[in-house]
């Protein structure tokens, strides 16, 4: 296989040459440090033929890992609205912060070692099962009788939608080539970060007339059927994986436990840091640089442990070192901020400001969704055809900004063309490029055993 340069940016835009997916560039020698294992690259000689997923069942594969993605992107914005009307249930409102922040303490802690198990499991039935804990999460929100019983319930769902994103990613993958993936990744990407967008509009109608419980019981008939696909559509995985029974016996030492157990605090003190920082206590209390404090002592130890395992570490550094792979990871960071700004401030500027209605604040941010799903699907098969992301990267950027810096000049009396122009701008900005550094990795590394 010919080796590229990492630095090399076109993505395959020939089906015959993408006979490996994700497969189009290596890591040459010049990218791997002098102490690389060999043994831990994966090549054509340890690789199993390609099998892609063709016809109906890439429909409902594309469709059923969409619509996951989305209930659990959803599942971040969905309780805005509907948050006050809890809290009269349950007269909880000293409880309040934690009914959205446990559930992003509990996805954050575990994220980093979704990677490792969909390495070492069957995609297809890891993901199955990181949804269903989302799921019996939901079900125990919905169930709630006090306040602790849906924090609970919040915790188990974060868990759960720790390893969506990945797995829905990994999935597609190994389904289709790289010479298609771009349009299937914006399709996907695009339509299920609308439910950050939309989750005020559909918290609040239920909220107004059915039960704020919905916001979680949606979750169980749409996952039934989502169940129902995946289990029926066979989905290949990129190389061969080892017996699970042989990877439990050495789990400690194949998921790198003692790496997790190292970064999932520092996570969660970083998380609690950031959510608790001049609300419940200043920013300069012992409690807040406390935390701060301990979550970079945490992430010393996490590198230093890093660093001594090597390539079988959590996060190799060797990866993570590379430039695609670290810009990538902070472009999406930074991209991923200003969806989660517009999903959540814009319905509390029309609630609190213009007086709208749960519902209405859903329906004036219409234009934000609708600019948003439209430039996702349009760039994917552009990048498909072009073969590039930078530039769609860039653009998306610096909209980004312009659309937010635009969003600073709302007031009380902002006309409805303005906001809805700016919104569309936001939407625009975000739908272009949101998905690109996902390609771009996918593209450019390797797989690896």
């Amino acid at each position: 296989m010919e080796k590229r340069s990492l630095s090399h940016r076109r993505l395959p835009s020939d089906p015959k040459a993408d006979k490996f997916p994700g497969r189009s560039t290596v890591v040459t020698s010049r990218d791997v440090p002098s102490n690389h294992d060999p043994s831990n690259e994966f090549t054509a000689a340890n690789t199993t033929e390609p099998e892609y997923v063709e016809g109906f069942k890439l429909v409902a594969l594309l469709a059923s890992v969409t619509v996951v993605v989305f209930l659990m992107m959803l599942d971040t914005s969905i309780l805005a609205t509907a948050i006050p009307r809890i809290t009269d249930d349950f007269e909880s409102l000293a409880d309040v912060g934690w009914y959205t922040s446990i559930y992003q303490l509990a996805s954050a802690a575990l994220q980093p070692l979704t990677g490792k198990i969909y390495q070492k499991f069957s995609s297809q039935w890891t993901f199955i099962t990181f949804f269903a804990i989302f799921e019996i999460g939901s079900a125990i929100c919905g169930a709630s009788i006090a306040s602790w019983m849906l924090i609970t319930g919040r915790a188990i769902a974060g868990i759960g939608g720790a390893g969506l994103v990945n797995g829905a990613l990994t999935i597609l993958g190994t389904s289709v080539p790289m010479s298609r993936r771009p349009t299937y990744t914006g399709i996907m990407m695009g339509f299920s970060q609308l439910g950050i967008i939309a989750g005020p509009l559909v918290g609040g109608a239920f909220t107004s007339y059915v039960s704020w419980r919905w916001c979680f019981y949606v979750n169980l008939p749409i996952g039934a059927f989502v169940f129902v696909a995946l289990s029926l559509v066979h989905i290949p995985d990129a190389f061969q994986k080892p017996r699970a029974i042989d990877v439990l016996r050495r789990l400690h030492i194949e998921l790198d436990l003692l790496g997790f157990a190292l970064l999932a605090p520092a996570a969660v003190q970083l998380m609690l840091a950031l959510s608790w920082g001049g609300t419940k206590y200043p920013w300069v209390s012992p409690t807040i640089i406390g935390l701060f404090t301990g979550a970079v002592a945490t992430t010393l130890l996490f590198l230093t442990w890093d660093w001594y395992l090597g390539d079988t570490a959590l996060i190799p550094l060797s990866l993570v070192r590379q430039q695609p792979v670290w810009s990538s990871a902070l472009t999406h960071c930074c991209l991923i901020f200003i969806v989660y700004v517009a999903g959540f401030f814009l319905p509390i500027y029309f609630q609190a400001v213009h007086g709208a209605t749960p519902i209405m604040s859903g329906v004036y941010v219409m234009a934000s969704i609708v600019s948003q799903l439209v430039l996702a699907v349009i760039v994917g098969p552009l990048v498909q055809k072009t073969g590039f992301v930078i530039p769609y990267t860039i653009a998306s950027g610096i909209i980004g900004a312009v659309s937010n810096g635009l969003y600073s000049t709302f007031s009380p009396t902002t006309p409805p063309t303005q906001y809805i122009l700016y919104q569309i701008l936001g939407g625009i900005g975000r739908g272009a490029g949101m998905q690109m550094p996902l390609i771009a990795v996918q593209a450019i590394l390797p797989l690896r055993t």
